[in-house]
């Protein structure tokens, strides 16, 4: 059974490979990325988002504060390349639903948490689409988890599975072309790359926010995790941060699998990716 719909900008299809099973199931798991694309999206105005972001206070929810957190750990990790507090940024780029200019105030260091609050100190506003909605898809996994064990999450080419598949590594830019494959065994993979979302220009969804623009250094990046939210919090973070940087991260992160192509030909590859040869551009 296989079933797919449009949600948070992505083509999602779910497919359920056990011989029983429910229709209704997948419904209630669209349902719970629908629920979470309602309160997060940065596309959505009057949401619980926009609400923290416009009041710069909000009662703090577990998941608030985990997705929050999250983001934290992303900028310490990536030595200030990666903050959740870009959305400013990319609002003025034309790169969401922002009518005004907003106040480009981006530093996570502005964000308040305390037992029951988020203050957000200022101006900065923050979003979580670097990994917000695989946090959600993480969720589905395991609700699926509870009835299945054999089931497949495609969002738009990035997958995790239940149970074992062969995923080749597409070139963001030629149809058909791999760098390598890898197997996945009850884990996800994730890409991530300019190609996917140019708003103007060279100008993409992948800041620096050291530097305030949009990051170049790298062709795409996949990474490989049991969990989506790492998978595609570290594929964002390896997209922007510089090569020595990311050396350093995949070796102090033993379980992060990760392999990134630069576009000066370079490369970075845990052990687990197979490659093909990229100068030649072998079809699958």
């Amino acid at each position: 059974m296989k079933r797919s719909r449009n949600l948070l900008w992505t083509r999602c299809t779910i497919e359920i490979l056990d011989c029983d099973f429910s229709v209704s199931d997948i419904e209630i798991s669209f349902k719970i990325l629908e629920d979470f694309e309602q309160k997060y999206s940065r596309f959505i105005v009057w949401n619980t988002l926009s609400e923290i972001n416009t009041k710069k206070s909000y009662p703090l929810s577990k998941e608030l504060k985990t997705l929050i957190e999250i983001g934290i750990k992303l900028w310490d990790i990536s030595e200030g390349y990666c903050d959740i507090t870009l959305l400013p940024y990319l609002e003025n780029a034309w790169y969401g639903i922002s009518k005004e200019r907003l106040e480009e105030n981006i530093w996570y260091q502005h964000i308040e948490l305390t037992e029951s609050q988020v203050f957000l100190h200022n101006w900065v506003s923050i979003e979580f689409w670097a990994y917000g909605k695989w946090y959600m898809l993480d969720k589905v996994y395991s609700f699926l988890s509870q009835k299945y064990t054999h089931f497949v999450l495609d969002f738009g080419g990035d997958i995790k599975v239940s149970g074992k598949k062969e995923i080749y590594l597409e070139n963001p830019e030629k149809a058909g072309v791999y760098y390598g494959k890898v197997l996945l065994e009850n884990a996800s993979i994730t890409s991530s790359n300019g190609a996917k979302r140019t708003f103007w220009e060279s100008s993409h969804h992948l800041i620096d926010t050291k530097n305030r623009k949009s990051s170049h250094l790298t062709h795409t990046v996949f990474c490989y995790h049991n969990k989506w939210v790492f998978s595609d919090g570290f594929a964002t973070l390896l997209s922007v941060c510089p090569k020595h940087i990311s050396s350093k991260v995949m070796k102090k992160i033993p379980w992060l699998e990760a392999y990134i192509v630069y576009t000066d030909g370079s490369e970075l590859r845990s052990g687990r990716f197979i490659t093909l040869d990229t100068k030649k551009w072998f079809k699958k």
